[in-house]
């Protein structure tokens, strides 16, 4: 017996799923008898896909070919994963079964893009920021990689997606987290609703081809969603702060005059313990000594000494209420030290131990050097810890951090402010309360200026970095929140 020959009209089909495909099988007969061949498809998946007809079984003559059709039946959905497949048409002889050829094809089956996506929640709301989950499902025949990316009309809002890529298989589902935050807080006002779309492109990229028909593309996934903004400062909270701020002064006076016969007397008190004080140079030409308050402390001495602390060169002496001295007219480039005391009645505490600081370059274009330092300078330029209103000269590039507002309209404005100062100081940072009136161009970051009002605040610091890290901190009971500002005398 010899083997037939069997051939393949079209060897590569192509089927989407739910669809059809088919092609033509020929055996020739190359031997001397009738023949029946029996045609079977074979090949991974495929198999069950394939129908031949009319019959799985032909009749040849001897030298002379026969036909059927080979008809593929993709199933449709996801039952039907993309990509190709290899099969073979095998027709082997009834009569002797080791008579038989096969004919090899591939059957490419297409993609189908099913993506399902939710936003939860749809709209979020917050002072500065929201969050939301975006939830992907993939109901088509492949996996598929997205990007993620977020935008609003109007730039108004900043967006962390994690992760930015996703990876969802088959059937499944992925997940991903999305923050968003207001680039423009503000204090007082109506909440605004800020919309915004979060789009999942494939990735990499695909080139579009043809004609765009305003259709939905099923190879994208987007969702709509919007953050409510609130103001800093709801009305609510301005007339709570208000009322709660009036009771904490009443409160404090009540406190203060029922302990002034309690505190003890210079005699009682006894020797002051010795400042701790640190020294840090302020440009070329200042140094900036600081100390930790001292209760019942009537003035402090400043000394300024040899660095061993051995010789006294000069000495200044400033008020008890103060923790805090600059020293200026002094020479560039030159190391300082100095010696503080603190003076009780007749009772002075030790020196504290000597500190230095060197000054900096001179800046250019300021002339010579000025003549050696001397302790006969100016006022402290800031105020106790307990809090206040205080003088503080703002450079260009100070910022501040804001943590509580009343609006100078409001009777007793300044007083109300002083009070939720002292309130709000602690050790290591005073509360100072500043008049917007004094700088009219002052306004928030990326905002609008104040209204006529008075800030209680902590600084000044030497950068927006470290006024945003002292805000990022947690802040004392009773602020309304913490927001930087820049007081510079040039808006």
């Amino acid at each position: 017996m010899t083997d037939p020959v069997v051939r393949l009209d079209v060897p590569r089909l192509s089927v989407e799923p739910g669809g059809q495909a088919r092609t033509t099988v020929t055996v020739r007969n190359t031997g001397t008898i009738v023949e029946g061949f029996r045609i079977t498809v074979v090949g991974n998946t495929v198999d069950g896909w394939a129908q031949v007809l009319p019959d799985k079984e032909v009749q040849v003559y001897p030298g002379q070919e026969a036909s059927a059709t080979i008809v593929f039946s993709a199933p449709a959905g996801i039952g039907s994963n993309s990509g190709s497949y290899p099969f073979g048409v095998h027709a082997e002889s009834v009569v002797d079964a080791s008579s038989s050829a096969v004919a090899e094809g591939d059957l490419e089956v297409g993609r189908v893009f099913g993506l399902q996506s939710k936003l939860t929640p749809v709209t979020s709301q917050g002072r500065w920021r929201g969050k939301h989950r975006i939830d992907l499902t993939n109901w088509g025949n492949a996996p598929v990689r997205l990007r993620l990316v977020a935008s609003d009309p109007d730039e108004r809002l900043a967006f962390l997606i994690t992760p930015e890529i996703l990876e969802v298989p088959l059937g499944s589902s992925g997940q991903a987290r999305l923050k968003v935050k207001t680039r423009d807080p503000f204090l007082r006002g109506t909440p605004v609703r800020l919309p915004f779309q979060v789009v999942g492109e494939p990735d990499p990229p695909e080139q579009r081809t043809g004609p765009q028909l305003g259709l939905a593309d099923p190879k994208r996934a987007a969702v709509d969603g919007a953050f409510t903004q609130q103001p800093i400062l709801s009305r609510f909270v301005v007339v709570a702060a208000t009322l709660l701020v009036v009771a904490l002064a009443g409160l404090t006076a009540l406190s203060l005059f029922k302990d002034d016969d309690k505190r003890p007397t210079f005699e009682e008190a006894g020797t002051p313990p010795a400042p701790t004080v640190t020294a840090e140079a302020v440009g070329s030409q200042q140094i900036a000594l600081s100390w930790e308050q001292i209760p019942q402390i009537q003035a402090f001495q400043v000394f300024q000494v040899s660095e061993d602390g051995a010789q006294t060169l000069n000495d200044q002496e400033v008020s008890g209420e103060v923790n805090s001295f600059t020293v200026d007219q002094l020479t560039p480039e030159t190391q300082y030290c100095f010696q503080v005391l603190a003076k009780r009645g007749d009772f002075s505490s030790p020196r504290s131990a000597p500190v230095c600081a060197m000054t900096g370059a001179e800046e250019a274009g300021t002339g010579s050097a000025t003549p050696p330092a001397s302790t006969d300078t100016q006022a402290p330029t800031t105020t106790p810890p307990t809090g206040g209103s205080g003088t503080v000269d703002f450079l260009p590039t100070d910022y501040v951090a804001i943590l509580f507002t009343i609006p100078a309209e409001q009777p007793d404005a300044r007083a109300q402010a002083e009070a939720k100062a002292q309130e709000l100081s602690t050790e290591t940072r005073p509360a100072l309360v500043l008049d917007t009136t004094e700088y009219p161009d002052m306004g928030l970051i990326e905002g609008q200026p104040f209204n006529p009002s008075f800030l209680v605040y902590v600084g000044p610091f030497a950068s927006l970095s470290e006024a945003d890290t002292y805000c990022g901190s947690p802040q004392p009971s009773g602020s309304t929140g913490c927001l930087p500002a820049q007081p510079s005398p040039n808006g």
